[in-house]
C-alpha cells in the first residue's frame, strides 16, 4: 500500500504544472479529451490514451475528427472536444470502435469487464479452475513461461509461517486456501 501511495503522489509533485488543483483540468486526470475514458452505443467504455501527438492524430482519423488536429494542447478548446467525442463514441458499440481501432495506432482499447478479460487473456493467469494472476516475472529478458499450479506450494509457504500440519489440513478442507 505504501508503494503504490508513492507511485501515485509522486509524479504530481515533480510535474505540479500537470496536476492543476481542480480535478478534471489536466492532462492525466481526465481532463484532456485525448486521455479518458468513454461510454459507447452499448453503455460499455471504451479507453483512449492518445498523448503523444502521433496516437492523436490517429485518434482522430478514427473518430473522424480532423477539425482538433492542430488544438490537441489548446485547453481552451478541450470542452468542445470532449463534447464531440463523447457524442462520435456513443455513435457505435465497444466492440465496433474496438475493430475500428484495431488497425491503428492511436491508444484505443475497449474497457473490458472481469469475465471478459478472463475469458480473453486466459493466459494471465495460472489456471482457469482457481483464477489466480501470474506473478510477475522478476527478470524480464528471461522469462520462464512455467508457472507453479494454484496450490502448489501451500503447505511449504504455511509451514514456514508455523503453521501446523492439523490446521493447514484444516484450513485446506475449509477451502480457506488452496
Amino acid at each position: 500500500m505504501q508503494g503504490a501511495n508513492y507511485i501515485a503522489n509522486s509524479f504530481p509533485c515533480l510535474a505540479p504544472e500537470f496536476f492543476p488543483d481542480k480535478a478534471e483540468t489536466s492532462i492525466l486526470d481526465g481532463g484532456a479529451p485525448w486521455y479518458s475514458i468513454y461510454e459507447t452505443k452499448d453503455q460499455k467504455k471504451i479507453a483512449v490514451g492518445a498523448i503523444e501527438p502521433k496516437f492523436y492524430l490517429s485518434l482522430l482519423e478514427g473518430l473522424d475528427l480532423q477539425q482538433y488536429t492542430d488544438v490537441q494542447m489548446n485547453q481552451n478548446r478541450w470542452s468542445a472536444m470532449k463534447f464531440d467525442f463523447e457524442k462520435v463514441f456513443k455513435s457505435k458499440s465497444r466492440d465496433e470502435w474496438a475493430e475500428i481501432f484495431s488497425t491503428r495506432d492511436a491508444c484505443v482499447t475497449p474497457v473490458l469487464s472481469t469475465f471478459e478479460a478472463k475469458n480473453q487473456h486466459e493466459s494471465m493467469f495460472l489456471n482457469s479452475e482457481n483464477p489466480v494472476p501470474r506473478p510477475v516475472p522478476i527478470n524480464l529478458v528471461h522469462i520462464n513461461e512455467t508457472q507453479p499450479k494454484s496450490g502448489q506450494h501451500t503447505d511449504e509457504i504455511l509451514e514456514n509461517l508455523g503453521y501446523k500440519s492439523s490446521k493447514i489440513s484444516y484450513l485446506k478442507s475449509s477451502k480457506s486456501v488452496f
